[in-house]
């Protein structure tokens, strides 16, 4: 038996985390075991376990992963994406696309019971938009087992609403089986889409608006500002401009008097001359604002 293997003074504990894992089937244990190696001396490891379970909620096995403190970590890359993951929710699925685990964050955030999704195919709860791209993941990865780039798709709830999903894929290195981690993306969709709705409006003033970092380099370069300056996007953004590019070299000590105000996170607005591409010079109303982050960095 492997338990032989064990300390005598922490078999029982195991056997005591083993014993809640089937009584609470759905909970993370962990416990620290000295097992004594055949070698002739002792390894400490600490061990996460969580039961598995089949489409009707019946205990199959227990899941073990071993992390190895007196040396280093060692274990398992699919099971251990299986613990370290627990904040999102964990599936696993064949390569034809059948479940065979789900964790009980995708009953939480889904309203799924899990003997509802065991057995079921990806495609039962994924958008049928969406589905082509999904597969497109899937070939990838089993073709190459290199874990491609996170999808963002739509999953379906049990109310029969669409939410918003970002999926990363990877394979268990003993079964060949695609393990799945899902996390709501719910919100991120939210941002991204007000990032693209201000960006759009952004392009449709006809006023110029620029900005900068800190570093004075461009980072963003509307429609207004290519036919006031004359400067396409692409020839600017991520850019330094130089001294002088677009501001005349009789205003330079005003401009820096400017700069060093907005620094110190003081706006400006006022008449100033400028010049476009063509080196041309004009006067402009020009208004300088600073954007601040969550912490006020600008």
């Amino acid at each position: 038996s492997s338990m032989n293997f064990i300390h005598p003074s922490f078999q029982e504990g195991l056997r005591e985390a083993v014993y809640k894992c089937i009584v609470e089937p759905g909970s993370l244990h962990k416990i620290v075991l000295v097992k004594n190696h055949p070698g002739g001396y002792e390894l400490t490891s600490r061990w996460e376990m969580m039961a598995s379970q089949d489409m009707n909620g019946n205990v199959t096995g227990i899941i073990c992963v071993g992390f190895d403190i007196s040396e280093g970590v060692h274990s398992s890359k699919a099971y251990r994406a299986l613990i370290t993951n627990m904040g999102d929710a964990v599936l696993k699925m064949t390569s034809s696309g059948k479940f065979t685990y789900v964790s009980p964050q995708f009953q939480a955030r889904f309203g799924f019971p899990i003997n509802e999704v065991m057995g079921k195919s990806f495609q039962d709860f994924v958008h049928p938009h969406d589905t082509p791209k999904a597969l497109i993941k899937i070939g990838e990865l089993l073709a190459t087992n290199d874990s491609p780039s996170a999808l963002m798709h739509r999953i379906k709830n049990k109310q029969g609403d669409w939410l918003w999903a970002e999926t990363k894929g990877s394979l268990d290195p003993h079964t060949g089986e695609v393990i799945l981690i899902v996390r709501d993306a719910s919100e991120k969709k939210a941002q991204l889409a007000q990032l693209k709705l201000q960006s759009n409006m952004l392009e449709a003033v006809t006023q110029s608006v620029i900005m900068f970092d800190t570093d004075w380099c461009v980072q963003y370069w509307n429609k207004g500002a290519e036919r006031l300056f004359g400067w396409k996007k692409e020839e600017v953004m991520g850019a330094i401009l130089p001294k002088g590019t677009m501001t005349s070299l009789s205003t330079q000590e005003e401009g820096m008097k400017i700069m060093d105000q907005l620094q110190r996170g003081i706006p400006w607005e006022g008449e100033y001359l400028v010049k476009n591409k063509q080196g041309n010079e004009f006067t402009a109303l020009v208004s300088n604002n600073v954007v601040q982050d969550e912490h006020g960095k600008i």
